[in-house]
C-alpha cells in the first residue's frame, strides 16, 4: 500500500579522449549526478500528488459483465450493420424466418456475427430460447466461445438470467464447466460463478444439477468469491447448501469469500461465512488477513463483526501493515477508533519504519491524525529521516502542518540530508505549509536564508517544470519577506 516515486538513474558515459587533450572525468560525473538529482526531485513532486484533504479515499468497484453491456455491444454492431438474414432474424425472435433460413442451407453451425459472436450465443444473449432450440437442431455447437469476452454460449445464458436457454444448452451436451476467455478483470468466468455473480439461485440450481464444480473449475475464481464481492445473500445461501469451501481462495491468493465480503462492505455475509467454518484469520497471499482488508476496504461493520472473533492486532502483512496502518492509509477514521478502542496499537511500525500518524500526515486525513493522537501517538517518530510535519509540509497539507506544531510537533528536527520541514514546504512549492511554519516563529534566520538558498537554486533550474517553479518561486518570496535586513545582508 505504500507507494515508492521511480527513481530515473542516469547512464554514464565514458570521457572521450581526443589525441591533444583527455576531458576531464569527474567534473562531468558531478554535472550529471547534479542534474540526475534535481531531476529525481521533479519526478517526486509530480508522483506524490497534491491531495488536500481527501478523508476516505474512494473504493473502487469489481466490474463484472452485465447482460446489458453485452447487448448494447450487440445493438450497435450488429443491429445497425448487419446484413445477415440469420443475425437479424434471431436480434427479431423471428422464429418462422429463421426457420425458413435454416430450411433452405442455411446452417447456425460455425456462423458468427461481425464481432466473433456465434448466433447460438447471440440467442442466449437475447433471451431467446426458441430461437436458440432452432439453431441447435441444425448443427449449432453449445460450447463454442465467441463474442465479447468470449463467452460460451452457457455463460451467455447465465448473463441473460435465460433460465429455458440454459436448460436447452444443458440438455445439448453444453459444458455446465466451460470456461470462456480471460475477462477484463482478469478473471475467468464459469457459468456457475457469473449465475453466483448475478445472484441467480435458480440458474445456480440448474448447474449444480447437471455437474457443475461447486468451488468452480480448477485455475478460476470460486463461485462463492463471486456472490460475496457482490453481496449477493441469496446466492452465497444457495452454494453453501451445496457445500462451498468457505476458505477457498483466488487463484493467485488475492481474495478468499470472507475477505470478497470485506471488499464489498457486507457484514451479513460475513457473518454467514463464519457460521459456516470461514477462517476470520486466513491470511491472503501477500499475508493480509480479514480485519486488514475490513480495515482497507473501510467496512466498519465488518471490523465489528470481526472483532467477536478473537481478533489478531498483531498480524502484519509482508509490507509490515496491521489493520490500524490500513484505516490510516485510507482514511478511514471511523474503522481507526474501532481499532484503537479495541486495543489495537497506534505507534506500530510497518517494515520502512513508517507509522499510521505519517501516512495519516502525508494523505491529509484530519480526523485520523487527530483520532491517533488521541491515542498518544507519537509525533517526532522519524524513520529514515522522515516525520510526520516533514511529510505533511512536503504534500501541502496546511490543516495538518498547523495541528501538528499546536501539539509539539519538532519543527527544527533535519533528516540525514540536513532537510527540515521548512525547506520541504519552500521546495515543494507548498506556500500555505510555508506561511504556517514562518508564522510559527519556530525557525531562526539561519533556517530561514538556508531555505532560501535551496529554493533559488531550486526554481531556476532548466529541469524544473513551469508550474513547480512558479511555486517555489512564491515560497521564495515569503522566505525573503521574513528575513531581517541583518540577514539579507548576509
Amino acid at each position: 500500500h505504500e507507494f515508492t516515486p521511480e527513481r530515473p538513474s542516469a547512464l554514464l558515459t565514458p570521457p572521450q579522449t581526443a589525441p591533444e587533450r583527455r576531458t576531464p572525468y569527474m567534473p562531468v560525473v558531478c554535472l550529471i549526478f547534479v542534474a540526475s538529482v534535481l531531476t529525481l526531485l521533479t519526478f517526486s513532486e509530480l508522483s506524490w500528488g497534491r491531495v488536500p484533504d481527501p478523508g476516505r479515499l474512494p473504493d473502487p468497484s469489481m466490474h463484472l459483465p452485465e447482460a446489458a453491456d453485452w447487448r448494447i455491444k450487440m445493438e450497435s454492431t450488429l443491429g445497425v450493420q448487419t446484413t445477415d438474414p440469420l443475425i437479424t432474424a434471431i436480434i427479431a425472435n423471428d422464429t418462422e424466418k429463421l426457420r425458413s433460413l435454416l430450411a433452405t442451407g442455411r446452417s447456425g453451425a460455425g456462423v458468427v456475427s461481425t464481432d466473433g459472436a456465434t448466433l447460438v450465443g447471440l440467442a442466449c444473449i437475447y433471451h431467446h430460447p426458441e430461437c436458440l432450440s432452432l439453431l441447435l437442431t441444425h448443427g449449432g455447437d453449445p460450447n463454442k466461445a465467441g463474442g465479447p469476452g468470449s463467452l460460451t454460449p452457457l455463460l451467455d445464458a447465465t448473463t441473460s438470467k435465460c433460465h429455458d436457454c440454459i436448460s436447452i444448452l444443458l440438455e445439448s451436451g453444453a459444458d455446465p464447466n466451460g470456461l470462456g476467455g480471460v475477462q477484463g478483470n482478469h478473471m475467468r468466468m464459469s457459468p456457475l460463478a457469473n449465475a453466483a455473480a448475478a445472484n441467480d439461485v435458480a440458474a445456480i440450481e440448474l448447474l449444480v444439477k447437471n455437474g457443475a464444480a461447486i468451488n468452480g473449475p480448477t485455475g478460476t475464481t470460486s463461485p462463492l468469491i463471486m456472490a460475496a464481492v457482490r453481496c449477493n445473500i441469496e446466492a452465497v445461501h444457495a452454494l453453501l447448501a451445496h457445500n462451498a469451501n468457505p476458505n477457498m481462495p483466488a487463484p493467485n491468493g488475492s481474495m478468499t469469500p470472507l475477505t470478497s465480503s470485506a471488499r464489498a462492505a457486507c457484514p451479513s455475509i460475513m457473518n454467514v461465512l463464519l457460521s459456516h467454518g470461514a477462517n476470520p484469520h486466513g491470511e491472503l497471499h501477500d499475508g493480509g488477513t480479514p480485519l486488514m482488508q475490513s480495515a482497507w476496504w473501510g467496512c466498519n461493520g465488518c471490523v465489528a463483526v470481526l472483532l467477536k472473533h478473537d481478533p489478531d492486532f498483531l498480524a502484519m502483512d509482508h509490507t509490515g501493515h496491521d489493520a490500524v496502518m490500513n484505516a490510516a492509509i485510507r482514511g478511514h477514521e471511523d474503522v481507526l477508533r474501532m481499532l484503537l478502542n479495541a486495543g489495537a496499537q497506534a505507534d506500530r511500525a510497518n517494515a520502512h519504519g513508517w507509522t499510521p500518524l505519517m501516512f495519516a500526515a502525508r494523505n491529509g486525513s484530519v480526523a485520523c491524525l487527530q483520532t491517533l493522537m488521541e491515542h498518544n501517538a507519537s509525533l517526532n517518530v522519524a524513520p529514515d529521516g522522515w516525520t510526520p510535519l516533514k511529510e505533511a509540509a512536503r504534500n501541502c497539507h496546511p490543516k495538518i502542518v498547523a495541528i501538528l506544531l499546536a501539539a509539539g510537533a519538532n519543527a527544527h528536527y533535519r533528516d540525514k540530508c540536513g532537510w527540515s520541514a521548512l525547506d520541504d514546504a519552500a521546495h515543494y512549492g507548498c506556500l500555505k505549509c510555508l506561511n504556517v511554519l514562518l508564522e510559527s516563529g519556530g525557525y531562526d534566520q539561519s533556517a530561514i536564508r538556508t531555505a532560501a538558498s535551496r529554493t533559488q537554486l531550486h526554481f531556476t533550474h532548466p529541469h524544473v517544470s513551469k508550474q513547480h517553479a512558479e511555486r517555489i518561486e512564491q515560497c521564495h518570496t515569503m522566505l525573503e519577506s521574513h528575513m531581517t535586513s541583518d540577514g539579507k545582508g548576509n
